[in-house]
């Protein structure tokens, strides 16, 4: 796991309630490489891409990224 994987998973795995979309993945990187990260991370089986996400208001807010169990272990190993 690079450097850029393991700040978006520390992020996504805070909140194990949330799913984030790319843009709210505030770790110092840019969309694209919080892009990446995420997918290289759900190909790992440590995140998963969720569709269908409802915002506060109940309006469609798209897709978004969720640490998977395997995903926090592997962290709690660290």
């Amino acid at each position: 796991m690079n450097d850029n994987e393991l700040k978006v998973l520390t992020f996504l795995a805070e909140d194990d309630e949330m799913c984030f979309p790319f843009k709210a993945i505030k770790v110092g990187l840019d969309v694209k490489a919080v892009r990446r990260a995420c997918r290289s991370l759900a190909r790992k089986g440590l995140t998963e891409c969720i569709h269908g996400l409802f915002d506060d208001d109940g309006f469609v807010a798209g897709s978004g990224y969720a640490c998977t169990r395997e995903g926090k272990e592997l962290l709690n190993k660290k």
